[in-house]
């Protein structure tokens, strides 16, 4: 695993990083956030061969349903 990152919306914790064997980026989630409690929900995501990490940004508002998710820039 490469560059994870986590968001927590209300009770679910949700996990996107890239799979260093397969150069793919997926999504998992758990109920408690605790190691090894993460399923991945995703089938894997690849564009072009220039992906690195996953990106996150806020597309809806938390109040609205959306997970909020956001990364912040160095």
């Amino acid at each position: 695993m490469l560059d994870g990152d986590i968001v927590v919306d209300g009770p679910t914790f949700y996990l996107y990083y890239k799979n260093l064997s397969t150069g793919l980026l997926h999504g998992a989630r758990s109920g408690t956030g605790a190691a090894n409690s993460y399923s991945t929900y995703t089938s894997g995501l690849r564009q072009g061969n220039a992906i690195e990490a996953p990106l996150l940004s806020r597309t809806t508002p938390v109040a609205a349903g959306g997970c909020g998710a956001t990364r912040s820039r160095p």
